[in-house]
């Protein structure tokens, strides 16, 4: 699991996907979304899912293909929860694998910022615009990464 992650936190090149789920919980969109996949063989070693909420991108899902199956390593959520702002992180994997909707160590839930996180775990397909943009993407040119509109 700790090398996955590794790999992940590196500059990559995914596959972009969007989904439309039952139900907005991570558990839920990953079981959909593995049942979608199957087994089908990649090329691409990390696929990023996008789920959208009334179509706009509320999170994205960040896979790790390992040559059998994708695995669901971490989540970027494009919405305000707590104390976390848009565009803050979750593991979704304990340190022996078993997939989880939030990880953190010693028991507590992690939230991790924007800015800790590698820019493509927050890139969205074209056409599409996040449910509220993370504050790090209004330091980028104009029109990239979505609409440059304020958020509440």
């Amino acid at each position: 699991m700790e090398a996955w992650l590794l790999l992940a936190l590196l500059p990559a090149q995914p596959l972009y996907t969007t989904w439309t789920p039952k139900a907005m919980n991570v558990q839920q969109c990953d079981h959909e979304l593995q049942q979608m996949w199957g087994f089908e063989v990649q090329c691409e070693r990390f696929r990023v899912a996008s789920i959208l909420d009334a179509g706009k991108v509320r999170q994205n899902l960040i896979y790790f293909y390992t040559g059998r199956r994708h695995h669901l390593i971490a989540s970027v959520d494009f919405c305000r929860h707590g104390d976390a702002p848009a565009g803050h992180w979750h593991l979704n994997r304990t340190p022996t694998g078993e997939c989880v909707e939030h990880w953190g160590p010693g028991g507590d839930v992690y939230h991790g910022t924007c800015f800790s996180c590698p820019p493509w775990w927050l890139v969205i397909p074209g056409g599409l615009d996040y449910l509220q943009r993370p504050l790090r993407l209004y330091l980028l040119p104009e029109g990239d990464f979505g609409q440059a509109t304020a958020t509440s």
